[in-house]
């Protein structure tokens, strides 16, 4: 799917915004620069997506199955903009709609 010349890659800020706070937070498995992984995406053709206020508005149509204020806006981006989001977090592959779980063990 993420190999497919069909699909855009897209990366969200929200992402982004997440590793600067666990770094900061000094969270052992968090330990890349998000700038430099903010680089690496575009360079490598992935479209940013930034935050807008029509997907912030769309977390309020979400059910509360999961709790994490970023991973549910996520959910809502993609909701509201047509987009698939992947993810390997169960809770949030749990939710009805635009989310597929991607298994990441090897």
């Amino acid at each position: 799917m993420l190999e497919s010349p069909l699909n855009t890659p897209v990366f969200s800020v929200a992402s982004l915004w997440e590793l600067v706070i666990k770094r900061a937070l000094g969270r052992p498995n968090f330990n890349v620069e998000p700038a430099v992984l903010r680089r690496a995406l575009l360079d490598g053709g992935w479209q940013e997506l930034t935050i807008e206020a029509h997907q912030a508005l769309a977390v309020a149509n979400l059910p509360p199955l999961h709790r994490v204020p970023i991973d549910r806006l996520l959910l809502a981006q993609a909701s509201a903009d047509g987009l698939l989001l992947i993810t390997a977090d169960p809770q949030l592959a749990a939710y009805p709609g635009p989310v597929r779980r991607m298994d990441t063990r090897k």
